[in-house]
C-alpha cells in the first residue's frame, strides 16, 4: 500500500507517499482511520518538514469530510511540536485551537508534555485548552539566576612578548 511510504528513512518518498494521498483522499473506499495509523510517525520528522506542511491541508481535508476525525487529528498534529520549527508549531497550533476541544485530556497532556519545546507565542495562544496547570509550570520552570563569578589565575608563568624583529625570528626558528 502507499501508507508504507511515510515509515521510510528517506523525505523524498515519505513526500511522495502525501502525494499519492492527496490524490486519493476523496475516494469513496479511502480509510482514514488506517492512513490516521500510519501517518503519525511523520510529525516526529524533522526532516520530512515539507511532507508535513502537505499533510496540514490533508487533515484539513479530511476533517471536513468526517468531523468526528478532529479529535483524533488534533492529537496525532500536537507531535510536531517536538520539531523546533516556528511556522510549523503555528500552523499545528491553529489546527488544534480550531478542532479540539478542553475536555479532550489525551491531548492536553500531550501538549503539556510538549510546552517547553514549544516556540514563539505558541504556548500562549494554547493556554485555553492547557488550562491553570500550563500557568503552574511555566511559573515552576522559571528560576531565578544570579551571576556569581569565580575568579581563577589562570596562567602561572609569565610571558614575555619579542621586544623586535630578530627576536620574533628567533622564536620562528624555535618551532621550525
Amino acid at each position: 500500500t502507499i501508507f508504507f511510504f511515510f515509515l521510510n528513512a528517506f523525505p523524498p518518498i515519505v513526500t511522495l507517499g502525501v502525494d499519492f494521498v492527496k490524490t486519493i483522499l476523496e475516494h469513496k473506499k479511502f480509510k482514514s482511520q488506517d492512513f490516521l495509523e500510519w501517518v503519525a510517525p511523520v510529525f516526529y520528522r524533522e526532516d520530512a518538514k515539507g511532507s508535513i506542511k502537505k499533510l496540514f491541508s490533508i487533515f484539513d481535508k479530511l476533517v471536513k469530510t468526517n468531523p468526528k476525525l478532529g479529535k483524533k487529528c488534533s492529537q496525532i498534529m500536537a507531535d510536531v511540536f517536538v520539531i523546533p520549527d516556528l511556522t510549523l508549531q503555528e500552523k499545528a497550533a491553529k489546527f488544534i485551537l480550531k478542532q479540539s476541544t478542553k475536555k479532550d485530556s489525551e491531548l492536553q497532556d500531550k501538549l503539556l508534555m510538549y510546552s517547553s519545546q514549544m516556540q514563539g507565542t505558541v504556548r500562549k495562544e494554547l493556554e485555553a485548552l492547557l488550562g491553570e496547570t500550563a500557568a503552574s509550570t511555566q511559573n515552576e520552570e522559571q528560576e531565578v539566576y544570579q551571576y556569581s563569578p569565580i575568579l581563577a589565575t589562570k596562567f602561572l608563568n609569565r610571558v614575555s612578548l619579542p621586544s623586535d624583529w630578530n627576536a620574533i625570528l628567533f622564536q620562528f626558528g624555535n618551532f621550525i
